[in-house]
């Protein structure tokens, strides 16, 4: 219903949003007497249409704001909306981001972090030091639910992460969130907390969230560059990911309902006790693969009836996905030159992905789209299906075809960049830029001794302790545990010998076999 009244808005050239029953109007301007004149003039505009669809909009619930860095307004004008004098105000809220008049984003993240720290006083009741949720739990709770409660729009607020005092808030939450995982004492560091739970700098983590965001708008073409402010963003990334330049793989939604082939999903069992039948007039074996030593990919086509094969080399930046689904589309290619009509047809794959992709309804990625429409047309004149086969069981052809497929390189990007091949470039980038703010820390002496900068096998190892278990890892690791070195630097002992040889400080680090034989 809305759609006509954002109609008649733009066609007076004025910038309207909606989402749901939220609606905004953005007018821009070098005179302020004249931007409220404008206002007026579409506020009488936006009554005068609800009059006309029976409506009416709450003028107690309508903010104005004025967006300035001028310290003294001149010429602002009353504006009146169903005869109630709206107020200027300092600052509103628009989808969960609150914007401040001078786009300072300090009350957004003020607001956001007060919101996550309660958030972990809920969680403290249910987490103790050696008791409550298991870490992974307690790991879940703070990637899953408070840390993407604190990235929420960070796409346009990232630039407050710079500055110090903003960057140590952040920290004192991430903090908060690894002594709860780990159950480690007050005083342990936090950056090494970061690197035995796997989590990077939270400052770090919002940029990576950025970039994300600006990719996703930037392919789907909703991305607005000006050089400065939030979008600086898009520049970082082409420096330090170029392969955000690359032509994306994504595409506008399509939607494909009547499907002339068919795909069947058979069970492992099945094969195994011939319970499924190759009769087909042609049968064909799809493979795609990728050797992760040399980042190579390739797709292989074998067509059983004539003993045809076919390989593909398609280059570093083809996941196993794509070349899957490339393996499909170049085999009905083939089949489609053969010109057949009214034969039977069977395209047997090994990716349940690539075959629940070509039969679902809704497809996103161009590479798919140009697949499906190719089935179609094979399936018009033939009896089409798409057939799951086990992958490394044994089927001769399947494993040919496998074989063959991970033996070639290519040129490249051959496709469209897929979105989780940014995102693996984006959590690489985040861990780079740990290992460097971890290799500048002046501190962490006994944890720079075993852990060299960040290690996903470790956190994964830690994260599968017991509560008591990762606490003791973690004081091991990072020399913070009850000892008497540490306890007399907490000024909670006098004496930091080792109790047993009276020789030497009592510490975590590995020693030598006392004089008393204590260790």
């Amino acid at each position: 219903m809305c759609d006509s009244l954002l109609k008649l808005l733009s066609k007076q050239g004025i910038y309207t949003q909606d989402f749901a029953d939220d609606g905004t109007v953005l007018i821009i301007g070098a005179f302020l007497s004249t931007l409220c004149e404008i206002m007026l003039r579409v506020l009488r505009g936006i009554e005068k249409w609800c009059d006309e669809m029976q409506l009416s909009v709450n003028p107690s619930k309508t903010e104005l704001i004025l967006f300035t860095r001028k310290l003294k307004i001149e010429g602002f004008q009353s504006i009146t909306f169903y005869g109630k004098t709206l107020a200027l105000s300092n600052q509103v809220k628009y989808l969960g981001v609150l914007l401040d008049y001078n786009i300072s984003w300090r009350n957004h993240v003020e607001a956001k972090c007060n919101k996550a720290l309660a958030a972990f006083y809920q969680v403290r009741r249910a987490v103790g030091t050696t008791w409550g949720a298991s870490p992974k739990v307690v790991y879940w709770l703070y990637t899953a639910v408070i840390r993407p409660m604190i990235a929420y729009a960070a796409v346009v607020w990232w630039p407050r992460v710079t500055y110090s005092t903003v960057a140590k808030r952040l920290e004192h939450i991430q903090r908060l969130a690894c002594l709860y995982i780990t159950g480690a004492i007050r005083t342990t560091p936090t950056a090494a907390l970061e690197l035995i739970t796997g989590l990077v700098p939270l400052p770090v983590f919002i940029k990576q969230e950025a970039m994300a965001s600006c990719y996703r708008l930037q392919v789907s073409s909703q991305w607005f560059q000006n050089g400065c402010g939030h979008t600086t963003i898009k520049c970082i990334m082409s420096r330090q990911i170029p392969e955000s330049l690359f032509p994306s793989d994504s595409a506008f939604a399509k939607y494909y309902f009547d499907k002339n082939y068919a795909v069947h999903i058979p069970k492992r069992d099945d094969w195994h006790n011939n319970n499924v039948s190759l009769n087909d007039d042609m049968v064909c074996f799809t493979d795609g693969s990728r050797l992760t030593q040399i980042g190579s990919s390739g797709s292989r086509v074998s067509i059983i009836n004539s003993q045809e094969d076919y390989c593909y080399p398609l280059g570093y930046y083809c996941t196993v996905y794509q070349a899957e689904i490339y393996a499909i589309l170049a085999c009905t290619q083939l089949c489609r030159m053969r010109e057949e009509y009214g034969a039977s047809v069977a395209i047997c794959s090994d990716s349940q992905a690539a075959l629940k992709s070509l039969s679902s309804a809704k497809v996103t990625s161009a590479l798919v789209a140009q697949t499906v429409e190719e089935l179609q047309l094979l399936s018009v004149h033939n009896n089409l299906r798409l057939l799951w086969v086990p992958g490394h069981c044994g089927f001769g052809c399947n494993e040919k075809a496998d074989l063959l497929a991970s033996s070639f390189t290519g040129p490249e990007p051959v496709f469209g960049l897929y979105i989780t091949t940014l995102q693996t470039n984006l959590r690489k980038w985040a861990l780079k830029e740990q290992q460097i703010s971890w290799q500048q820390n002046p501190g962490c002496r006994q944890t720079k001794l075993y852990i060299n900068g960040p290690n996903p096998g470790l956190a994964k190892f830690a994260l599968s302790l017991r509560k008591q278990d990762l606490r003791l890892l973690t004081g091991l690791l990072t020399g913070h545990v009850s000892l008497n070195r540490h306890l007399t630097i907490m000024k909670l002992r006098s004496d930091p010998l080792c109790p047993l040889c009276k020789e030497d400080s009592e510490t975590s680090l590995p020693r030598l076999l006392c004089s008393q034989n204590g260790y």
